[in-house]
């Protein structure tokens, strides 16, 4: 998430139409880096050190004097780090989860701490390392056939502790969908989580938040503004419901009737599609009526404008995906099977984003227009646009 904040460069923060494909070179130029921090404002332009002057403008993710790091660090904490930090601590599911797990912790109260039971929660909650400690004893003993008399304590205690997983699953369900929570939501709300806790997904959201916190010419503290605004828009957007009265709360679920999130590859570089869906989510009537409430300051028009725009490269990347699924193994052209993708993936969007975000035919029809989904490019393709 700091990686998408503050080094994956200008061009991939401002501009919502670009795919990032493999390591973009932004990410080894740190004049974004410095922009992101402001440094201009936090020191002179010759640093002194105890080896000498350093120039200011040569102060890297990998190159900086030990003399910075205190300001380097207060400075990124000041802003980025606080909202990045009230991202994860108040966006919805990610509030949930750890919510789900404090009550676990709650009720996990082992009555000997010498027991099975008392490694299991210490492998949850104490630490990684007797996590590791007590799977990878689980996978040596099942790969050697369970050989033995007795079961060793720490495979039954990585076996209490999958038991736990279940009580867990159903704290977490039961929070976030509150009242909604029926018994076989479970397994969606599962798959839900199993989303937002990916890398790529999370990515977005940072890049989501550089994108309004560039928008808006926030600087310092003015960041964290910029995060709790987000944090209101997404969290009123995934309150309210789509066409059929049903919940938004899920919409990020793949496993469910008219997906809105196709996002196959989890890979970081899906940070770019994933930040669309963070901005579906917070540009819905209830998510911009609260981004104003909590002082937001990048006006309605411009956080529509970037929605649409995203919302292409969404749009383009399944085309894609979907002309190069119809040409494996076949012979045939793009331009063969194009306009057939273009109109199958067009037309499974408009349902998904009516029945999770109450878009109706005649505003899709128009963003699709704009966006000439027609004429849709190669996602190696690449646009200059700026907004």
């Amino acid at each position: 998430m700091v990686e998408r904040a503050l080094f994956l460069g200008e061009k991939y923060v401002d501009n919502v139409n670009l795919p990032v494909r493999g390591r973009p070179p932004e990410l080894t130029n740190d004049t974004f880096f410095r922009e992101q921090l402001d440094v201009t404002t936090l020191f002179p332009a010759s640093i002194a050190t105890s080896r000498g002057s350093f120039d200011r403008e040569e102060l890297s993710r990998f190159s900086f004097p030990r003399e910075a790091v205190g300001g380097l660090t207060e400075r990124f904490l000041q802003g980025w780090g606080r909202g990045l930090l009230h991202l994860l601590g108040n966006v919805l599911p990610y509030r949930v989860h750890a919510n789900a797990l404090s009550a676990l912790a709650e009720q996990w109260q082992p009555a000997d701490e010498s027991a099975v039971d008392a490694l299991a929660r210490e492998a949850v909650f104490e630490g990684v390392g007797m996590y590791w400690i007590l799977l990878n004893s689980f996978r040596r003993w099942t790969d050697d056939g369970g050989m033995g008399d007795s079961t060793p304590d720490v495979v039954k205690a990585w076996n209490h502790l999958t038991s736990k997983r279940d009580a867990f699953r159903q704290l977490r369900a039961t929070e976030y969908l509150s009242e909604e929570f029926a018994g076989d939501d479970t397994a969606a709300c599962d798959d839900f989580f199993s989303v937002v806790s990916t890398q790529a997904c999370q990515a977005g959201l940072a890049l989501t938040f550089a994108t309004l916190a560039r928008k808006s010419g926030a600087k310092g503290e003015g960041i964290v503004g910029v995060a709790r605004s987000l944090t209101a828009a997404i969290n009123a957007g995934l309150a309210g419901r789509g066409s059929s009265g049903r919940s938004r709360r899920l919409c990020l679920a793949q496993r469910v009737e008219h997906p809105f999130n196709r996002v196959r590859n989890m890979n970081p570089d899906r940070s770019v599609e994933f930040r669309y869906q963070w901005l579906e989510i917070a540009v819905t009537p209830e998510g911009l009526a609260a981004y104003a409430e909590a002082g937001g300051r990048v006006d309605a028009e411009l956080l529509l404008e970037l929605r649409n725009l995203a919302r292409t490269r969404y749009a383009t990347l399944l085309i894609d995906e979907r002309v190069q699924e119809a040409r494996r193994g076949r012979n045939l052209s793009r331009d063969d099977v194009l306009l057939a993708a273009t109109v199958e993936v067009t037309a499974a969007l408009r349902t998904a984003l009516s029945e999770w975000f109450n878009i109706g035919g005649s505003e899709f029809d128009e963003w699709a227009a704009d966006a000439d989904l027609s004429l849709a490019e190669s996602s190696d393709s690449e646009s200059d646009e700026d907004l």
